[in-house]
């Protein structure tokens, strides 16, 4: 199997591509290293560029026939860089890799989007739920849905659900299979660290004994160590897939948590202090991974376990907390 990797030197890129080479496939990385700096080992198949580049794509798919697509940005990076970029990247490229994909003579397209797109949800959430996002990334994590979903590109769908104006569809070709990968919040160690997730945000803020700022404490969050993100990626490489697109949740039942319990289990774990803060955050959901789960994925990481292993890090050097700055071309 031939894999381009978008995003592979990224926070889950990094743990995605070094599972996968060591295993065996030939894996070949697209990143614009935005960070400024490449955290993997040099004899890595790596193009640098930008996934916004219709070249530069088709470029990098040269006998390639299976696509993970990990690259955009964070909520956080959406707020910085504005809108209209954040929709070039997070949207527009998607769009642009697919069909480059399609060109070139891929036949599998994994997209990363994000349980996010669930926001607010009472009940828990199904692959079928409607999307409820609350927060600008989520929306363009949906809309590069649709677009993968429908070969369609909606100027606003909103909610996932086909506009009964519907027109303008391109067919499917026949050979392509897309996976909508809808993962649970990311939290664990990579070679390219982020501490603005829940709950590394948490552990960094115990070991700058800082006390850990809870907004929203009674709301819900689904938490996916970055091991059991690789490892449900590499079952999905593994799965013949049928359909010409699947979306599935991609997560634990074992770990929806209130953010509140979440705290305290870490704080059980490496210490600290706690800050009940009155601003609630609007994303409050709980998932259904049962679909998953069906496949015969388990999550074996925990977040005691990354607690450990990312304070013992952040005390022995392995790890730093900072703030990475991006560099992007608009």
């Amino acid at each position: 199997m031939n894999i381009l990797i978008t995003g592979g030197c990224g926070y889950i890129g990094t743990n995605v591509v070094a599972h996968l080479k060591e295993r065996g496939y030939r894996v070949r990385i697209l990143d614009n290293l935005m960070y400024g700096y490449n955290p993997l080992a040099k004899d890595f198949d790596m193009i640098k560029g930008d996934i916004r580049d219709p070249q530069v794509c088709l470029i990098a798919l040269k006998d390639i026939d299976t696509v993970i697509h990990l690259a955009g940005f964070t909520l956080e990076q959406c707020d910085q860089v504005g809108r209209t970029v954040s929709h070039e990247v997070m949207v527009d490229a998607t769009k642009n890799l697919f069909e480059s994909s399609i060109q070139a003579g891929a036949t599998r397209f994994l997209f990363a989007s994000s349980c996010s797109v669930y926001g607010q949800q009472s009940d828990v959430a199904i692959e079928e739920s409607v999307p409820n996002p609350t927060t600008f990334y989520a929306e363009l994590k949906l809309l590069s849905e649709e677009y993968l979903r429908y070969r369609y590109m909606p100027s606003q769908f909103g909610k996932g659900k086909r506009p009964s104006n519907f027109s303008g569809k391109l067919p499917y070709p026949e050979s392509m299979r897309t996976t909508i990968m809808r993962f649970a919040t990311a939290y664990g160690p990579s070679k390219r660290m982020r501490w603005n997730t829940i709950p590394n945000k948490f552990i960094a803020d115990v070991w700058q004994r800082k006390p850990i700022e809870l907004f929203g404490p009674q709301q819900h969050r689904p938490v996916m160590h970055t091991q059991d993100i690789v490892h449900a990626i590499h079952l999905l490489l593994e799965t013949k897939q049928t359909n010409d697109v699947e979306t599935l949740n991609i997560g634990s039942n074992q770990q929806n948590y209130e953010k509140e319990s979440l705290v305290r289990e870490i704080v059980g774990e490496i210490g600290g202090t706690v800050k009940i803060v009155d601003t609630p955050d609007a994303r409050d959901y709980r998932v259904s991974f049962d679909k998953i789960e069906h496949l015969g994925f388990k999550a074996e990481c925990t977040p005691k376990m990354a607690a450990n292993v990312l304070y013992k890090g952040l005390n022995s050097g392995e790890f730093a907390v900072r703030d990475d700055k991006i560099v992007v071309t608009t």
